[in-house]
């Protein structure tokens, strides 16, 4: 998920820096769909812009359940050679959570999505 992020971010970058006649360019693509649904079907006049979709795409690297991950599978793996990590999450009375916030690309252009991840101390209700 991080490696699609990644290539998302480096390819709105190098369409800003230039590359933006390449066939198969598919940040040009998609802006076009999302401004032509509204009406807007010259680049100048693009609401949605690809400065927007690059200020959302940073974002993506502070989402807290992927650093978690980054850091359980580099040094927790990796250095230490264990296999379980234990995600620091808040507890709320017997449930764990752990929020995350992340831009995607929708149909309808770029949105902040919130995501909760809970897990419930004990499982077995009685």
């Amino acid at each position: 998920m991080c490696g699609i992020k990644i290539i998302l971010l480096s390819r709105a970058y190098r369409t800003k820096t230039g590359a933006r006649n390449e066939v198969g360019n598919d940040i040009l693509a998609y802006l076009a769909l999302v401004n032509g649904s509204y009406g807007h079907f010259n680049e100048s006049n693009y609401e949605f812009t690809l400065d927007d979709l690059l200020r959302g795409a940073f974002l993506n690297f502070g989402n807290t359940f992927q650093l978690f991950s980054m850091y359980a599978f580099a040094k927790v793996y990796l250095f230490d050679g264990d296999e379980a990590f234990k995600f620091p999450m808040i507890r709320l009375n017997q449930t764990d959570w752990l929020p995350t916030l992340r831009y995607g690309l929708t149909s309808f252009g770029g949105q902040y999505i919130l995501e909760n991840h809970f897990k419930k101390m004990n499982p077995f209700i009685v």
